[in-house]
């Protein structure tokens, strides 16, 4: 199992069909994405949050169980976008003295156009609210509104980090929406817009690495002087559309990790390029380059290859590409370029294989590190068994088939895998279980549970669930 064909999961949910009986009605997956999908297909339904782990040691029989989420109890962002509206705090990864607004005064929580907001919980205290990124992604933007009182304008401060502990300060331009109170011009002269209404958006590129957010508001002596209002986030999927780090090879399964595609088509596991002008382009990670490619074509290689910066300007190549002879084709290497970023294969071929090697960058100055999590059942240090139990409804009206990949991680590196599969009835809902055994345990090991339709679609039925390190 290549490591890009895991990575694909991570691209997160896909509308899928309904047969007839089912057509142009709303389907729920999960508590919070709802979609409506056409009638020529059937429909299966999962929910990550219901998968179940549980984690024995080898050496005993106590049972531990984990509830499955992306990052042990906190809350990660792994959607494209995300609107909070601060009723609580379910997508925070941390809340610190921030509190329901309705909760500590209900009477003026409700004089604002906006009943859903956060003030402080205790006085003369700082505040603030951190939003974490889940694995291989990252912000794309953020906008933020707040209220401030009696034109003192002393809105938010906006910090961002790649690793949650070195934060750098940003200085976003607020802008003055109104009032925050729609009923203050009735009020007397000297009560008349005691609270602005504010916003500022800051924007991020997949280079920056954002991965936390961090909203810090210095200390009030007063809890109705400030409050926030309203946090929208948006993220990239950092895999999609890049190599992933180390040595990749193409698995011509998908374009998933290719970041553009012109008059090349997928075939019969081969990337078809048809024209003079047809080009294939590969990109690096943020804070990686591209060191190395090679590939092979059937026939004979007559192409170009360009290597190209950050900024897609062309870099010179260290040397013309190596092409030997094969049977029936041709085999080409060529070493990149310090800066590539991209690496695009131009002109008519058929490519039967590709092999991307990519390190971190040399000679551009990135602005954020990045960091990970870290988490270990310390039960299982000596090893243990991890079992799962996945509740599959189909919606739909024939059977399907579905395979279900668990896999142990070592860090970012796959050490084992684990597959079951199995047939849904129309209209059944049943529970796929399985287990997976650990030799050792530790601090970067993790249990990954995915679910597909089959090997060579790749198509997920649910979002990945992670038991143990991030």
């Amino acid at each position: 199992m290549l490591k890009r064909e895991i990575a694909v999961i991570l691209s997160g949910l896909v509308a899928l069909g309904m047969c007839a009986a089912y057509a142009e009605e709303p389907v729920s997956l999960g508590a919070e994405q709802t979609v409506s999908t056409p009638a020529e297909e059937n429909l299966l339904v999962i929910n990550s949050d219901d998968i179940e782990f549980s984690a024995v040691p080898l050496t005993g029989t106590n049972e531990i169980g984990v509830t499955a989420n992306n990052d042990g109890e906190k809350p990660v962002i792994d959607v494209d976008k995300l609107e909070d509206e601060l009723e609580n705090t379910t997508y925070m990864y941390e809340c610190e003295n921030f509190k329901p607004y309705n909760k500590i005064s209900p009477d003026n929580a409700a004089l604002f156009d906006d009943k859903t907001l956060m003030s402080f919980e205790t006085t003369n205290k700082p505040a603030y609210i951190i939003y974490k990124a889940a694995e291989n992604r990252s912000f794309k933007s953020l906008y933020i509104e707040n209220y401030t009182r009696d034109n003192e304008n002393r809105n938010a401060e906006v910090l961002v980090s790649s690793d949650g502990d070195h934060y750098i300060s940003l200085s976003p331009v607020w802008e003055k929406l109104g009032d925050g109170d729609p009923d203050s011009q009735n009020r007397n002269q000297d009560d008349a817009g005691w609270s602005d209404r504010n916003a500022c958006t800051v924007n991020f590129s997949e280079e920056n690495n954002v991965r936390f957010i961090k909203i810090f508001k210095t200390a009030e002596n007063d809890v109705t002087k400030y409050k926030i209002g309203k946090v929208t986030v948006e993220t990239y999927d950092m895999l999609k559309g890049c190599v992933p780090d180390g040595e990749y090879k193409e698995g011509f399964k998908s374009t998933y990790n290719i970041n553009e595609l012109k008059d090349v088509k997928l075939e019969n596991h081969k990337l078809i390029a048809e024209k003079a002008d047809s080009a294939v382009i590969y990109k690096s990670l943020s804070q990686k380059a591209l060191k190395k490619i090679e590939f092979i074509t059937d026939g004979e290689w007559k192409g170009s290859i360009e290597a190209l910066d950050i900024n897609k300007r062309k870099s010179e190549l260290k040397a013309e590409p190596t092409v030997e002879k094969t049977d029936g084709g041709s085999r080409v290497t060529v070493n990149l370029p310090n800066d590539a970023a991209y690496v695009k294969l131009v002109g008519t071929a058929v490519y039967s294989k590709i092999t991307i090697n990519s390190d971190s960058a040399v000679g551009y100055e990135w602005t954020f590190t990045g960091g990970a999590a870290e988490f270990t059942p310390a039960t299982l240090q000596g090893g243990g068994e991890v079992s799962f139990k996945i509740p599959v409804k189909n919606m739909g009206c024939e059977t399907q088939s579905l395979k279900a990949f668990a896999c142990v991680y070592e860090g970012d590196r796959m050490d084992k895998i684990q597959e079951v599969q199995a047939d849904v009835s129309g209209g059944t809902e049943v529970n796929i279980e399985g287990e997976v055994t650990l030799g050792t345990v530790t601090g970067r090991t993790s249990v990954r549970i995915f679910v597909w339709s089959d090997i060579g679609t790749m198509i997920p039925f649910g979002d990945e669930s992670v038991l143990g390190a991030n």
